[in-house]
Formats: C-alpha cells, structure tokens, sequence
C-alpha cells in the first residue's frame, strides 16, 4: 500500500533562499512540493487552490507578514499545519504563534539540514521546536500548570469558552470573536458572561484585565 505524500507549500519573499529550501524538500521521497510563494496573499491563495497538509512559511514577508497569514489559515475549513521559518526568537511573538495554533519554528540559520525532519514532525501533529525556543515552550505549559492552581476555574471552561478567553487576551473584541468563530454577539457575550463566573471575575472590565495579566500563561 503507497503511503500518500506530504503536500506542502512553502513562502518566503527572497527567491534565492526559497529555492534553496524547494530544491531539498524535492529530494525527499515522502514530500509533495505542490507551490511557492513570495509572499503572505499569494501564500493564502495558493493554499486555498492546492490544501497542502504542511505550510512553511517565512514571518517577514510584504504585503502579509506570516503572523496574520497564520490567522488566516486558522479560520480556514480545513487548515494546513504551519511551520514558521524566522531569525526571531522573541518569548511574546512565540506565545502568540502558539496561540494561533502554529505547530513549529524553524531557524533559518539551521533550514537546511532540518528542515525535512521538521516538516515530516508538524505533518504527523507534533511540535518541531527549534532549540533557541524549546525553554518558551516549557514555560508556557509551567504557567498553565499554575495558573490553573490560582484559578481552578479554568478547567471548568469548555473549550470554546478557553478559545474565547485566549482571543480576549489577544485583544479582540466581542463582535471580532464572534465573526471569527461564526457565532452571533450575543452568543459570544454569553459565553463571556459564563467564563466570568466560573472565574469569579466581577466588574465591567474584569476579564479583559484577567486575560491581559496571563495571556501567557492561558
């Protein structure tokens, strides 16, 4: 029986560097290069046309950097995994990669020689952490691991209650979540309303302060 291929697209807006990575990616059996692109709208687009499994894609990038790109293949149907490819080891932006569900870093520095491993880990749902970033990762579960001690409320929320919390703490509004996640403002209030309560937060602007003082832990 053949065991399908790993379709990917990859992005970055510096041709020579990209063709570089394309030309490994086409030497290794198991992996389908099915595009390229050269920045974060034609990545969308072309992502859209061919639904590859993996997405590999440079942060800095014109016209949509890979952040927001990330964002938009969230809301997709049938979303890709996304490997990042940065020179940015920044504890914040990664907690915010994270939170957009991105699956692993690759370090430019280091694309060549791991990069195969790398795609092949994310295809089979596994983080590839680079391991400039592998101590961010380690806090990230340390600080959920407390702060679920300080608030034992938290594993009470379902979970589009904590995706709701999460996209508080990124500070997106109540009608931003709720076309995001396509329920109405008056459901998305209501559920904002549940998470206050199972967290015993009161007062107007209670969550937001909440989610805003551990975004990094949630």
């Amino acid at each position: 029986m053949t065991v399908p291929k790993i379709t990917i697209i990859i992005a970055d807006d510096h041709p020579v560097f990209r063709a570089g990575l394309a030309a490994i990616i086409r030497n290794a059996p198991d992996i389908d290069l099915v595009a390229e692109a050269s920045d974060g709208e034609e990545l969308l687009v072309l992502t859209e046309q061919f639904r590859p499994a993996v997405v590999l894609t440079d942060i800095d990038m014109p016209k949509m950097n890979g952040i927001r790109a990330a964002e938009a293949l969230k809301g997709a149907a049938n979303p890709p995994k996304v490997l990042f490819l940065t020179l940015f080891t920044d504890e914040e932006f990664f907690n915010k990669a994270i939170d957009l569900g991105v699956m692993g870093f690759l370090l430019k520095e280091n694309a060549a020689s791991d990069i195969i491993s790398a795609i092949r880990t994310v295809a089979a749902g596994k983080y590839y952490l680079t391991p400039s970033v592998s101590d961010f990762m380690i806090r990230r579960s340390e600080g959920s691991k407390t702060i679920e001690k300080e608030y034992p409320g938290l594993l009470e929320l379902t979970v589009t209650e904590r995706k709701i919390l999460r996209l508080v703490a990124q500070g997106q509004t109540t009608k931003e979540i709720a076309e995001g996640l396509f329920i109405s403002v008056k459901t998305c209030e209501s559920h904002r309303t549940n998470i206050s309560k199972k967290l015993n937060l009161t007062g107007t602007h209670a969550l937001v302060k909440f989610a805003s003082e551990n975004k990094n832990r949630l």
